[in-house]
């Protein structure tokens, strides 16, 4: 996209580009490469200083901050090093890509098969599902979230998990609440927010900005896509080019068991951004949507929706009990119509005070009094702020009820400046008391009693360390606040994740946990015992507003919080586990006590400072930057400070300790002496032709002249590159990988895993191309992963937290894919594959199933209407993303038989041992072994098929019908040995 849309789009209100001084505003235009911007920037910061943090929070600085858009666009350009359009589609059609890849769906096969199972139960109502199965095992992975879902002990201030910025309550059971994270989906709670569980794993990534549920039936939720809150010109994960963008409003009947897409609202080039949705009181097929692209009404449940206003609006509500009054807002406005928000009808409400100034407005409305609408403009000056604006009148006239203190700011007394209202800002009001509301920016304020904002009152506290009690912080950045109509619990969703209040405000749960949605940019892990078990590991992670996560051996979810703000590079000791090193804003430091203390080493240093340990001496380690340190005593002292730029990547060799790999950006460099001097080996024969950004280095553990090579961007077939000389030449490893980004490496024995923007992939050494390796884990951006000795691969997220999965192993002989699967799924057998799943109507379940010989559709397979299933034959591990049409096989045209077991450990009647016969039309067969059992079947062209499956069975006598079919040749093989048939 281009930088004017990306930072400064001039069409837009001054206030929303205020982070960019005006001198370097007028030098920025025009420029659309970020190298040209950057140098600009440079030169304007070279002159100004770089470490005037007063326009920022959390130890932020104005160059900084462009050193992190800086830092993620690079790996958001195109192959040329052209901003891209719209990032958040090209990742959704990287999905489609690779989904369409791996086939087309096959609904009326499915259909037909569930009808043919269907009549074979009611044919034999009394058979029944087969022995214990062997165990489902995925060669695409078998992920596992592992928090953090609460946060541990630790001396740094402004804890927190992740972000959480909506929410929305059951319309008849108050303990049933959704909240919405902007990179980490939407959750649910049953139990009042004692446990939470995640809704929409199934559709993907897609962020929430609205909530919305039937006022009639709590089953029908809802969802406005994106990141509406970050999709503002100079705030961080906008910056970032990491907003999520809206891909549309989705909706489920059954409480958020399955998901579809309703009609299109915007579908123009443009970036489209969801920021609220509202639903009518009385009708649940009635909503309207506000987004940087006008407004959206939809009256059938969103089987049509109709723009009915153009341009950026921030907050839409109906007026309760009347639906035919809706109030609206933009950034400098409040809107309101009589005629159900049709076009043509919205009118400008006035005020007794100018909202020009503002950069968005939100609204508040109450069931206490229908006529009362509330506003919130964001924007103000110290110690004061535009004000608080009321409506008795139904919207068409506001008067302001206050404006001091600063309730946007941090301080506790209002007299500060602080304002990130573009980023985080809400009202609400009680449902039984239109005079009662609260209000959230960096912190939360409520009214001083049922005063109707005449008044302000403090309500949480910015930082732990800050006066008042300890149950009034909660962590800063408060992006919601709302009042439950069934308890009038205050709940509020911030930077750090979800909060309660039960007496209006006085004091605060943190309601968090179980809520996994931390944006981790990176991780280090650290294997104590090398047993193949997660009890041994140690993880330490950086993440976006909630600085450094570190869980300990035996830690499980829980993460303890070493510091604040953002984390970023990270690394432990391999033989001291308390040992920490990490990078936070600008600045490294180090923990000896497992982040109990922390102390800083070097301040200021670049932005994301990649950090290496030596595998063999701990105590040397590098720090990269516009020049590399390194230090052979843990940075006590810094040994050498080395001009050599690896600002983006720094790599040491397991094999080789005078080996480093590193990068500045879009090249590599090679040192054999412990960085004292590098060779460049980017450019070299077989490097690609053009522009890329080098997120990652590594090494293969045993050999440390063969190195990967992950690539940003998008261009496609410009995702990794291999060399077996230390890169003196290259060869494109890259195979199908879809054209998105590209984060993290894992060079392991089995092969190489790889990160990207819509989760994990594997390849193997003698494996022709890449395959999906992300089964149980949802499309989110994975940022770097890690594998422990024995068996487990371990990736960090953002938006997800961290998750353990198993590593690729040799292909099974067998697999049964059974149970519920939401989602992308991928198996393979290197035999036979029997398939029992059941998938829920949704269009985003994609379920893949292939094996070098049978993929069976067994009795309980279903596919409902809306998901694809594709069994196909290929060999084990041919890699690549499949496009032949060959479907699930039924070998020989009838049903899939039930086993029956009759009894167990019993033999046939006048025989021992392992043997059949047949009893009218059921074949009866005695087994004295666990063994494989099979039954084959002749047919017309006289080659043997499959009748039943391969399938493990244990000591005991079953009864399998006999084949509705005349031909009658067939033949049991027990661990592929023939059966005996006794006459």
């Amino acid at each position: 996209m281009l930088f004017s849309i990306l930072l400064f789009a001039l069409t837009k209100a001054d206030a929303q580009i205020k982070n960019i001084p005006e001198a370097l505003r007028t030098k920025l235009v025009g420029k659309t490469k970020l190298p040209d911007i950057m140098k600009e920037v440079e030169a304007y910061y070279a002159k100004e200083g770089k470490n005037d943090k007063s326009n920022f929070e959390e130890g932020e600085s104005s160059y900084q901050h462009w050193k992190r858009w800086e830092w993620w666009m690079s790996s958001h350009l195109d192959g040329n090093g052209n901003f891209i359009k719209n990032i958040s589609n090209a990742n959704n059609n990287a999905v489609v890509e690779t989904n369409t890849r791996w086939g087309s769906a096959i609904t009326a096969t499915a259909a037909q098969l569930t009808q043919r199972l269907a009549n074979f139960d009611r044919e034999h109502p009394d058979t029944i599902s087969p022995n214990s199965p062997i165990g489902i095992e995925s060669a695409y992975g078998d992920w596992s979230s592992i928090g953090p879902t609460a946060d541990g002990t630790g001396s740094g201030d402004i804890k927190g998990l992740g972000r959480i910025d909506r929410i929305a309550f059951h319309p008849s059971n108050s303990n049933i609440i959704y909240i919405g994270a902007p990179s980490g989906q939407l959750w649910k709670t049953t139990t009042g927010g004692s446990s939470w569980t995640p809704v929409t794993d199934a559709i993907g990534n897609p962020g929430v900005a609205g909530i919305s549920i039937s006022p009639t039936n709590g089953n029908i939720v809802y969802v406005l896509t994106g990141d509406g809150d970050s999709h503002t010109p100079g705030y961080l994960v906008y910056d970032f080019g990491s907003s999520t963008q809206c891909t549309g409003v989705y909706k489920t009947t059954d409480g958020g068991t399955t998901w579809n897409k309703t009609g299109d609202l915007y579908t123009g080039a443009s970036d489209f951004e969801g920021h609220h949705m509202d639903i009518s009181s009385s009708n649940g097929n009635y909503l309207i949507a506000a987004t940087d692209q006008g407004l959206y009404r939809t009256t059938d449940g969103g089987n049509n929706w109709t723009q009915v206003r153009t341009g950026e609006h921030w907050d839409v509500k109906f007026k309760p009990g009347n639906d035919s009054v809706v109030y609206a807002t933009t950034g400098t406005s409040i809107l309101y119509s009589t005629q159900g928000g049709r076009s043509g009808t919205w009118l400008t409400a006035t005020t007794d005070f100018s909202l020009a100034s503002s950069n968005r407005i939100n609204l508040a409305v109450t069931d206490a009094n229908s006529a009362y609408v509330y506003a919130l403009p964001g924007n103000p000056g110290t110690g004061s702020h535009i004000g608080i604006f009321r409506s008795t009148n139904s919207g068409v006239s506001f008067t302001r009820r206050s404006n001091t203190p600063n309730i946007h700011g941090k301080l506790q007394d209002g007299s500060d400046g602080g304002d990130q209202s573009g980023y985080n800002l809400g009202i609400c009001v009680k449902q039984n008391d239109a005079n009662y509301i609260a209000t959230c920016g960096l912190n939360v304020w409520v009214s001083n009693g049922s005063n109707g904002g005449s008044s302000m009152v403090w309500s949480t506290k910015y930082r732990e360390s800050y006066a008042g009690a300890a149950n009034k912080y909660i962590h800063p950045d408060v992006h919601a606040v709302e009042y439950n109509p069934l308890n009038n619990y205050l709940w509020a969703g911030s930077d750090g994740g979800i909060y309660r209040s039960t007496d209006d405000g006085t004091s605060w749960t943190n309601m968090s946990s179980g809520v996994s949605t931390s944006q981790f940019y990176g991780m280090a892990m650290r294997d104590a015992d090398a047993d193949g078990e997660s009890d041994g590991i140690s993880m330490l992670a950086g993440a976006q507003d909630n600085g450094m996560k570190y869980r300990p051996t035996s830690g499980g979810s829980v993460f303890g919080h070493v510091i604040c703000c953002d984390g970023y590079g990270s690394a432990i000791a391999p033989d001291n586990a308390n040992i920490l090193y990490m990078n936070i804003n600008d600045y490294f430091g180090k923990s000896i006590d497992g982040g109990a203390t922390y102390f800083d080493l070097v301040s200021p240093c670049t932005f994301y400072s990649p950090v290496a340990i030596d595998f063999n001496n701990p105590d040397t380690v590098y720090l990269g930057g516009s020049s590399t340190r390194r230090s052979y005593n843990g940075f006590s002292t810094i040994n050498a400070n080395i001009a050599a730029n690896t600002s983006r990547v720094l790599s040491t060799c397991p094999s080789n300790t005078t080996r480093l790999y590193g990068s500045s950006g879009s090249n590599v460099i090679f040192s054999a002496d412990r960085a004292s001097t590098w060779a460049t080996k980017s450019g070299l024969s077989g490097w690609p032709t053009g522009t890329f950004t080098v997120n990652d280095i590594e090494p293969y553990p045993a050999n440390s002249s063969e190195v990967y090579v992950c690539f940003g961007g998008y261009s496609a077939g410009n995702k990794v590159m291999r060399s077996t000389n230390t890169g003196d030449t290259w060869t494109n490893w890259s195979g199908t990988l879809p054209n998105v980004p590209t984060y993290g490496l894992c060079v392991a024995t089995e092969g190489v895993y790889i990160g990207t923007e819509i989760g994990v992939f594997f390849r193997g050494y003698s494996m022709t191309d890449w395959v999906p390796f992300y089964n149980g884990m949802p499309k989110v951006a994975v940022t770097e992963m890690s594998v422990n000795a024995n068996g487990l691969i371990y990736a960090s997220t953002f938006g997800r937290g961290a998750w353990l999965g198993t590593r690729r192993s040799v292909c099974n002989s067998l697999i049964t894919v059974s149970g519920v699967h939401d989602g992308s799924w991928y198996y393979e057998a290197s035999g036979g594959a029997n398939v029992t799943l059941t998938s829920p109507a949704s269009g985003e379940n994609q379920i893949f199933v292939h094996s070098g010989d049978t993929v069976v559709l067994k009795p309980g397979f279903e596919v409902k209407a809306g998901a694809f299933f594709k069994g196909y034959i290929a060999p084990c591990s041919n890699g690549g993303l499949p496009t032949a049409k060959s479907s699930g096989q039924y070998n020989s045209g009838f049903a899939v038989p039930h086993i029956k077991e009759i009894k167990q450990k019993v033999k046939l009647p006048v025989q021992s041992g392992d043997y059949f016969q047949v009893v009218g039309g059921n074949i009866e067969f005695n087994i004295t072994k666990k063994g494989n059992l099979k039954m084959m079947l002749k047919q017309k062209d006289s080659t043997w098929a499959y009748f039943y499956p391969e399938d493990i069975f244990y000591p005991g006598f079953y009864s399998l019908a006999l084949p509705e079919t005349n031909n009658t040749s067939f033949k049991l093989l027990l661990n592929e040995r023939e059966m005996k048939e006794i006459k």
